[in-house]
């Protein structure tokens, strides 16, 4: 299982996200007729770490996108989605999943504009991991 599946496993796995957004959680970009709340997540970066030990692994940075019709819905599950994620250290993605030491959220902007589209705000997450 990759980094990306294992979100996506993880996100989709989590009641409290589940109960927001059903399935709708996208690779990439959310589908522009898709229903909301949704969330879509790409890979923004992913710098190598190597150890004093021999380790390598990786440090992937995540961009998290939670899309709403409403700001205080994209607020409620972006806290959602944080609080999933943020500090989480263990098997990612369930059974065959990404063994993750450490998932560190490293901010958040709120990028909505025209009143008409959606309430977007973008997450960002580092996750530290052992290469496969």
């Amino acid at each position: 299982m990759t980094i990306m599946e294992a979100i996506r496993a993880h996100l989709l796995a989590t009641q409290a996200v589940t109960d927001l957004v059903g399935t709708r959680v996208h690779y990439n970009e959310r589908p522009q007729n898709g229903g909301l709340p949704a969330l879509a997540f790409r890979l923004i970066g992913n710098p190598k770490v190597r150890t004093f030990g021999g380790g390598n692994s990786d440090w992937p940075r995540v961009q998290i996108d939670v899309f709403a019709a409403t700001s205080l819905q994209a607020q409620q599950l972006a806290q959602v989605v944080t609080s999933t994620l943020d500090w989480f250290g263990g098997t990612l993605g369930g059974v065959g999943g990404v063994a993750v030491e450490n998932i560190e959220h490293i901010g958040e902007v709120d990028l909505s504009g025209d009143p008409r589209q959606p309430r977007h705000i973008a997450l960002d997450f580092k996750i530290l991991h052992e290469r496969a």
